[in-house]
């Protein structure tokens, strides 16, 4: 099995709220597999994309704000409760995008 790359990077977007500026970190997705891969281990490709439908469609459920922020906040390596205003509006933005 190989899924030639998987990368979850930490980036920002500049967001105004309430007169105010934040540089809000998400996290951008970015899957690569090969030609070859995909012909020959096409099933784990299906299984792994699958799963990541099953994710975004997590996150996109308003019911799971506050479990997807603790994730969001996990990943991005920042403290939810220092930061919670900046999550929640990162949270908003990616929701959205995904």
């Amino acid at each position: 099995m190989s899924i030639d790359a998987v990368g979850l990077t930490p980036a920002t977007v500049p967001v105004r709220r309430s007169g105010e500026e934040f540089n809000v970190p998400y996290l951008r997705n970015i899957v690569a597999v090969s030609e070859r891969t995909l012909r020959d281990d096409s099933g784990t490709v299906a299984r792994f994309v699958a799963e990541l439908v099953e994710g975004m469609q997590f996150n996109r459920n308003k019911a799971n704000k506050d479990e997807s922020m603790r994730i969001l906040a996990k990943y991005l390596r920042v403290p939810l409760h220092k930061n919670s205003a900046m999550i929640e509006e990162g949270y908003e933005t990616y929701r959205d995008m995904s």
